[in-house]
Order: structure tokens, then C-alpha cells, then sequence
């Protein structure tokens, strides 16, 4: 980029004042001007309030995923009541519970590690504990220790792509890394 310069104020008619933006084509060399409308700096304060926004839901999810998980480990299995309604449970082999054992990477610092242990399937977020998941139906898994839920999308050769997290009215999507 050659220079930036702002071209006038605001008008009492409202127009937006524009800068210029001088860049040199590095194919050719041509030096040529871009104007850029200042609003530009609005519609990116407002993504990174939204990102900010989408970083704070997954945060508090993990965090309701964490408190819930300490108070099941403080209270002997007896006593643990399901925040899920009853569902009947759909039986599935180690085999099959084998083609969602992996790690699903929910944002950034985040990510999903699926493990088998037997014939049970666990889920565990980044520093959290690994909690036990159960299906009811193929790919569609949920939590008796909190109100959630885990979707694992397949592709098109019948392998497991992508999980996605059902929380507090959100939907979170974690892509396959592993």
C-alpha cells in the first residue's frame, strides 16, 4: 500500500466522508485507488462483538459442563439424578462406538476428545472431565449429568466428519481433527 488519506468531512447532508487507499499492483506496477467507506470500521467492531459473544456462550457452556461433572463426582452414583428424561438407550458394540472415538475441534483453544471405554462412549472438553455420553438413536448422543446433546455428522463415504454441541439453545459445531 503507497498512502491512505481521508477526502473531506462529514457534509451537512450527511454524506460519509470516504478515505482513498493507494495500492500498486504487484503483477503490473499500476498504482490505483480504492475508496473504502468509514462504516467499514462499524461492521468490524460488530464481528468481533459477535465473535466476543460466540467465545462467552461456549466458555459458559464449558463451565456448566465443568460444575455439573464436579457435582456428579462429590455424589455417590445413587444419588446422581439424570437432568434427562428418560430415553430409551440404543445398545451400540464397541465396534460401532469406534467410529466416533476421536478429537473434534470446538474453537480454537477448545476441542471435543471422544473415547471409548468399553462399551461406553465419553466425552471431555479441554480441561474439563471426561463426562459419559449415551445414544438413543445412530450419531445423535446425550448427557445425564447436564441438559446436552451431541449430533456426529457423517460424510459422503460414511465416516464420521463433525460433531455438533446442543446447549442452552445453541448449536455449536466442532469439525473432525483426529
Amino acid at each position: 500500500m503507497v498512502a491512505v488519506r481521508d477526502q473531506g468531512k462529514r457534509r451537512l447532508d450527511g454524506h460519509v466522508p470516504q478515505r482513498v487507499r493507494w495500492n500498486r499492483d504487484p503483477r503490473d506496477g499500476e498504482i490505483s485507488a480504492r475508496h473504502v467507506l468509514e462504516g467499514q470500521r462499524e461492521v468490524g467492531r460488530l464481528l468481533t462483538e459477535v465473535h466476543e459473544a460466540e467465545v462467552r456462550a461456549v466458555v459458559g457452556a464449558e463451565r456448566e459442563l465443568a460444575e455439573n461433572a464436579e457435582l456428579a463426582e462429590r455424589r455417590p452414583a445413587s444419588a446422581v439424578q439424570s437432568v434427562a428424561p428418560p430415553v430409551a438407550q440404543l445398545a451400540l458394540t464397541a465396534e460401532q462406538l469406534d467410529a466416533y472415538v476421536g478429537k473434534y475441534q470446538l474453537a480454537p483453544q477448545l476441542v471435543f476428545t471422544i473415547a471409548r471405554d468399553g462399551t461406553q462412549l465419553n466425552a471431555q472438553l479441554t480441561g474439563q472431565p471426561a463426562l459419559p455420553v449415551y445414544a438413543d438413536k445412530p450419531d445423535h448422543f446425550f448427557y445425564k449429568v447436564v441438559d446436552a446433546q451431541l449430533d456426529f455428522e457423517r460424510g459422503a463415504a460414511g465416516k464420521v466428519t463433525a460433531l455438533t454441541l446442543h446447549q442452552n439453545g445453541r448449536d455449536l459445531k466442532a469439525p473432525r481433527t483426529e
